[in-house]
């Protein structure tokens, strides 16, 4: 009767292994489908807008003027330069143009990393004043570099973003 028991206890013990091994195949199976992961390479940054910096150098009485590009995408720059009333400005400035606006434009995109053209800014004070302090303000601005359905490159100064990032025009 040992025997017997023994040898029911042995096929006991080898039908709930071997009914482990199946379903083992058949867990690992389920178990991947929960534990399964995909994941990503690469990335694509998006800026929401242009960011630019004013790099302004002054020797003797002319004031060099530079725009950096130091967003993530191309951008149009211009600036405009305030002075008083007594105070005399002449500029040189190669590939830049001035428009009826006040502006000086660049004429060049200007890749991120990358800089404008120097303009410069020849200061020149009434004869007859001593001109100790004044003030010449230079204001820029820049906007993302826009294509039109050929592919052509413009320049939107009338785009604006609101609050949330969004196009506003």
């Amino acid at each position: 009767m040992k025997r017997k028991k023994s040898h029911v206890s042995r096929i006991t013990l080898l039908a709930a292994v071997a009914l482990v091994i199946a379903s083992a195949g058949a867990v690992q199976t389920s178990l991947a489908y929960f534990t399964t992961y995909a994941t990503a390479k690469g990335s694509h940054e998006l800026a929401l807008g242009t960011q630019t910096t004013l790099q302004e150098e002054i020797k003797d009485m002319e004031k060099h003027i530079r725009i950096e590009n130091t967003g993530g995408i191309d951008c149009y720059v211009r600036v405009k330069v305030f002075a008083g009333s007594t105070v005399g400005l002449s500029f040189a400035a190669d590939g830049w143009r001035q428009e009826t606006d006040g502006y000086w434009y660049y004429n060049d995109i200007v890749a991120p990393g990358a800089s404008s053209s120097t303009m410069v800014v020849s200061i020149k004070g009434p004869e007859d004043e001593d001109m100790e302090t004044f003030n010449v303000v230079v204001v820029q601005e820049c906007t993302p570099v826009l294509y039109d359905e050929d592919g052509n490159p413009y320049a939107d100064w009338a785009m604006s973003l609101d609050a949330a990032g969004k196009e506003a025009s």
